[in-house]
């Protein structure tokens, strides 16, 4: 008996909400913490692109990373986005590195969105997941979906 089954539900599917391009900003290194190597770093610029919501990320977007012992490493983000209609929205998300098997890491991140305009309020009851990717030339790439 497959979990589709017993459940009774249809399996849940993948819709893309935005695409977002960052420059990365200062790095703060603390150093070995009892939970392993911390580390924060600040966005100073960005957009996002996408059907339903398209804009710029605000400078006061970063994310704050530890290193476990056993190389995994967890990430807690947050990004400020200001739409193209200019609504700011909040997103919270926490996540965890995945090697690709051709040796490039990338982080599976889940979503949590901040709307007050009632334009993009459907976003706070959203469920969203991130795929983000480091680059070598200082900038993060992060593929959002909404899964329904």
């Amino acid at each position: 008996m497959s979990l589709e089954r017993s459940l009774n539900l249809p399996a849940p599917e993948l819709t893309p909400l935005f695409s977002a391009e960052m420059e990365k900003g200062e790095s703060y290194d603390f150093g070995n913490t009892p939970d392993g190597k911390y580390e924060a770093c600040s966005y100073s610029s960005g957009a996002f692109t996408g059907n339903r919501l398209s804009g710029t990320l605000l400078d006061c977007s970063g994310n704050w990373k530890t290193t476990r012992a056993d190389g995994v490493v967890t990430v807690n983000a947050k990004y400020m986005l200001k739409t193209d209609t200019g609504d700011i929205i909040s997103i919270e998300s926490s996540g965890s590195s995945v090697e690709s098997g051709k040796g490039t890491a990338y982080f599976h991140e889940r979503l949590f969105f901040k709307a007050g305009s009632p334009k993009y309020s459907w976003l706070n009851d959203t469920v969203a997941i991130g795929f983000v990717r480091e680059s070598d030339d200082n900038k993060v790439m992060l593929d959002a979906f909404l899964i329904n």
